[in-house]
């Protein structure tokens, strides 16, 4: 699966960090979209459709659809035309969208560790019943 590619690549060549592996994994996409988005703002690209279906957990972004540059600084500058100028997808907005994105992420991923231990926790529930008997 691609989250466990991601993992392996967040793990490769250290010493283990504390957090699960998703923890793990999910403070590594952070930071490179992070760096990513960065390095957006300092050439003037605007990404134009930033979604959350249009980013990845490779912190790779995806449908440039109507992305463009900034000819000169205009913070609210727009290249969607579906978008109002200096609404959602400017130029000047971009960091908190990706970190909303990324905070949609965090939650599903929460939710997968959740989820997770809920199941650890039936089993070993079910599990220490028979024993009890």
């Amino acid at each position: 699966m691609l989250i466990d590619g991601r993992i392996g690549e967040a793990e490769a060549g250290g010493a283990e960090e504390p957090g699960s592996k998703y923890e793990r994994m999910y403070q590594k996409v952070v930071e490179d979209s992070a760096k990513l988005v960065v390095e957006w703002q300092g050439c003037g690209f605007v990404h134009g459709v930033l979604n959350t279906d249009n980013m990845s957990i490779l912190s790779l972004t995806i449908d440039y659809g109507p992305f463009g540059f900034l000819e000169r600084f205009n913070v609210n500058y727009t290249p969607n035309t579906t978008d109002v100028p200096g609404y959602r997808y400017a130029y000047k907005n971009q960091p908190q969208i990706v970190l909303w994105n990324l905070a949609q992420l965090g939650s599903a991923l929460a939710m997968r560790e959740v989820l997770q231990r809920g199941d650890e926790a039936l089993t070993l529930g079910v599990d220490g019943g028979a024993e009890a008997e």
